[in-house]
């Protein structure tokens, strides 16, 4: 995939983000904000090319459809994770708050989804969106703690991989480790990543 921001002063990702991950972020900020049902997602060409004239526009929302129509620059695969969720709350703040103003949808962000958003002038203008929260870095800093061979032997990799997004996403250990102790024990073998996520929602 080309890259087409060469010669912004920004900070950009060595390799972009999949589509899918994008989605599933997005995904994720829609159901907090108790939107439910399928989630309309599209990367028009021409949205591109607007970014390339403005490096801000990687975004915009039709905030009142059902469900909400939300559209993305394919150089949004290529930002770092704290400005992708900057700029998906922001536009998630504007569903939250239809008629509001940017400050407004900022604030609808911060009150729906617990994401304080700041703005690095890095990009032109008022600068894009950047997740601000200390509760997002320690959540980061938890899931990172985790030596990198913590469960090897009783969890598959995948599961390993999916206890640390259960920590990213405010979970306990000590909470989990007793059902997941219970679930190696009734498999005889290796937790997998499904039965991690099933524990996941009965303690949600």
């Amino acid at each position: 995939m080309r890259y087409d921001c060469r010669g912004h002063g920004h900070p950009k990702l060595k390799r972009p983000v999949s589509r899918k991950k994008i989605r599933s972020e997005l995904a994720a900020l829609c159901r907090r904000a108790g939107f439910e049902g399928p989630l309309s997602l599209e990367w028009p060409e021409s949205l591109a090319r607007t970014h390339n004239r403005n490096w801000r526009r990687y975004a915009q929302v039709a905030p009142f459809t059902r469900p909400p129509e939300f559209e993305l620059a394919r150089q949004t695969r290529w930002i770092p994770a704290r400005y992708r969720r900057g700029l998906l709350a922001h536009e998630v703040g504007h569903v939250l708050d239809p008629d509001g103003s940017e400050d407004e949808a900022d604030q609808a962000a911060f009150e729906g989804l617990g994401v304080k958003i700041g703005y690095d002038r890095r990009w032109p203008g008022k600068g894009l969106q950047v997740a601000r929260n200390p509760e997002f870095r320690r959540r980061v800093a938890l899931a990172r703690r985790l030596p990198p061979n913590w469960g090897e032997g009783w969890l598959t990799r995948g599961a390993r991989d999916q206890v640390r997004i259960a920590l990213f996403a405010g979970f306990d250990l000590q909470d989990l480790m007793p059902y997941l102790l219970e679930a190696s024990r009734r498999s005889r073998g290796l937790v997998n990543a499904g039965t991690v996520r099933r524990i996941m929602q009965e303690l949600s």
